[in-house]
């Protein structure tokens, strides 16, 4: 989606995204269960460590989650995921 832009907050920080991957929509049909819940925390702000006391696991499979997630949508950032999901209606 060039030439496209949009802000995105995550917690008290304001991200200014110029420009989206390709693909992303539908790498979201590609995330596990697992996966999917970790990604809507993160676009909440909710931090690695917070999210991990919530699902009881440790903030290194977090991390490694996350990682994943962001490999498969293609995608560097919080705020980039969080616009990628507010623009999905399955995320909603």
């Amino acid at each position: 989606m060039p030439g496209r832009a949009a802000t995105f907050e995550v917690g008290s920080r304001r991200y200014l995204v110029l420009e989206m991957v390709d693909g992303g929509r539908e790498g979201l049909a590609t995330l596990s269960a697992s996966e999917q819940d970790v990604a809507v925390r993160l676009a909440r702000g909710e931090a690695h460590a917070e999210i991990a006391r919530a699902r009881g696991v440790s903030p290194r499979t977090i991390a490694n989650q996350v990682a994943s997630i962001y490999r498969k949508l293609r995608i560097r950032s919080q705020a980039e995921l969080g616009l990628m999901l507010a623009a999905s209606a399955d995320f909603r």
